[in-house]
C-alpha cells in the first residue's frame, strides 16, 4: 500500500510539486522542535507542538509562536532553492495560544518583485487564528 501525503527526509520533503528544503535540521530549529509538513514554491505549513512553552501567565510564549512563524516563512522563501534572508518580519498576536496543543503555521508568498518577495503567515490554534505575521525577504542566487 502506498504511503499518502509528503516523503521526507532529514534534509529534504518531497511533495506531487517536487523536492524542497524542510529547514528542520538547523541548531535553532532542532532545540524549537517544528515539522515542516508541507512546502511548495512560495508557501510552507509548519507544525509545532507546545508542551513546555508556557509563559509566566499560562499560554504558550510569544517568542515560540514568533519562531513557528518565522520558520514557516522561511521555509516557504527557500523552497524553489537558493538562498533567501528575511529583511524584515513583523507579527501581531490576536489571541493567546494554549500550551499542550499544537501550532499550526501556514506561509504564503503575497507579491514581490526581482530579489525581494512578501510573505504572509497565518498561525492557528484548533482552528482559530491566534497571530498574523508579515515578512520581507531577499533572494539571491546561489553561489558554487
Amino acid at each position: 500500500m502506498e504511503e499518502k501525503g509528503p516523503k521526507t527526509s532529514p534534509d529534504r520533503l518531497s511533495t506531487g510539486e517536487g523536492t524542497f528544503p524542510r529547514h528542520d535540521g538547523s541548531g535553532f530549529a532542532t532545540l524549537l522542535g517544528p515539522r515542516c509538513t508541507e512546502a511548495g514554491e512560495g508557501r510552507a505549513r509548519v507544525v509545532l507542538d507546545t508542551r513546555g512553552m508556557e509563559n509566566l501567565f499560562g499560554s504558550v510564549h510569544g517568542g515560540a509562536v514568533f519562531a513557528l512563524a518565522d520558520h514557516a516563512f522561511g521555509a516557504a522563501a527557500n523552497a524553489a532553492g537558493g538562498v533567501s534572508v528575511a529583511l524584515s518580519a513583523r507579527i501581531s498576536y490576536l489571541v493567546p495560544a494554549v500550551p499542550g496543543k499544537d501550532l499550526e503555521a501556514v506561509a504564503e508568498r503575497t507579491g514581490g518583485d526581482g530579489p525581494t518577495s512578501f510573505y504572509r503567515v497565518e498561525v492557528r490554534q484548533d482552528g482559530q487564528t491566534v497571530a498574523i505575521f508579515h515578512g520581507t525577504a531577499y533572494y539571491w542566487e546561489k553561489k558554487d
